[in-house]
């Protein structure tokens, strides 16, 4: 997760397209846990949620967290 001041300025996109070319070249699924705020970046750059997972912080359920677990398969080229 990026600090706020560094948000919105590429850099997680860049880092993710990155990473999915050595995975294309090696020809490995890639897996990642996606917080709600980079679900969408994740989907546009090839990856589809394959679980949901929630997280009681707190016995009383004030703070819950929820993830994706996130799928990339390699492409083919």
């Amino acid at each position: 997760m990026a600090h706020p001041d560094f948000q919105k300025q590429g850099l997680s996109t860049w880092l993710t397209k990155y990473c999915n070319r050595i995975s294309d070249e090696v020809g490995g699924t890639i897996f990642v846990a996606a917080m709600p705020s980079s679900q969408h970046m994740f989907e546009q750059c090839g990856y589809v949620a394959v679980k949901t997972l929630k997280f009681d912080l707190k016995e009383d359920k004030t703070i819950v967290i929820q993830l994706w677990v996130m799928q990339r398969d390699p492409r083919i080229k």
